[in-house]
């Protein structure tokens, strides 16, 4: 597979290996699956020791564990969705669903609660009315939460708030933090025409690169940048309906303004 550079045009052989790949998947994955245990042997030990205890005083702990489980299975299907996404296949495989967007976000929210916590992050959702629309649930739920935890990563003890509109016929989810505010070598990463590796203690960056390419699968944008009064503020815009025509390959994401 050849790609387009998205700096100059020309062609490069450059592309994610599988064993890249699977580096990647395995990144995203510590974090959540080391909770998952964490969380497990917790609530092991606390049954051991008390194990007449009321099943409610054990609610919140299995909670925070399918909140972990599922995003666990998230980062397994996002996996996925970067080959399809190499291979300009995600739009083919998208869902549409009517959908309202505030209670996807609540959800995305209430998952990442115990790591606001933990972050220090006190996190505030904006909704001021329903949005209703026709997108790919799952996937609509990745990309939010893929920019919720982008902000956890990059703003710790630091307040984030998730908000709604609706603009004509698309609606919008920014997500704003306080943090040291986006770079811009990452806000060029975001739109790379192609995934590459990369280590470091922030992350691999794959989760704003791919929330990229699924809005413009479902003919939306994914777009971020420096807030003038510090921190980052990263937008997805989704028109409320499906697109009339098949998106082209999903290469060249040049940046777009919030």
């Amino acid at each position: 597979m050849h790609a387009k550079s998205s700096s100059g045009g020309a062609e490069t052989n450059e592309v994610i290996a599988p064993d890249a790949l699977l580096a990647i998947t395995a990144e995203q994955l510590r974090v959540p699956l080391t909770t998952l245990q964490l969380q497990l042997h917790s609530l092991t030990r606390s049954m051991t020791r008390s194990p007449n205890l009321p099943a409610a005083q054990f609610s919140p702990r299995v909670l925070t564990i399918l909140g972990q489980a599922r995003r666990l299975a998230d980062m397994v299907d996002a996996a996925e969705d970067v080959s399809l996404a190499m291979h300009g296949e995600l739009q083919a495989e998208l869902c549409w669903t009517s959908l309202e967007l505030g209670e996807v976000i609540r959800t995305v929210v209430h998952d990442a609660a115990e790591r606001a916590r933990e972050q220090g992050c006190l996190m505030r959702v904006s909704i001021d009315q329903p949005l209703w629309g026709e997108w790919d649930p799952a996937r609509v739920r990745r990309m939010v939460a893929a920019l919720v935890h982008n902000a956890l990563q990059y703003a710790p003890g630091k307040p984030i708030v998730v908000a709604t509109k609706l603009s004509g016929e698309c609606a919008y989810v920014e997500v704003r933090d306080q943090g040291p505010g986006v770079s811009d070598i990452d806000l060029a990463r975001m739109h790379e025409s192609i995934l590459l590796p990369r280590r470091s203690q922030s992350g691999s960056g794959t989760g704003l690169w791919l929330a990229a390419r699924v809005a413009r699968a479902m003919g939306g944008t994914v777009s971020g940048k420096r807030a003038p009064t510090g921190g980052s503020i990263f937008c997805i815009e989704l028109p409320l309906s499906p697109p009339t025509q098949p998106i082209g390959k999903l290469t060249d994401l040049g940046p777009r303004p919030v």
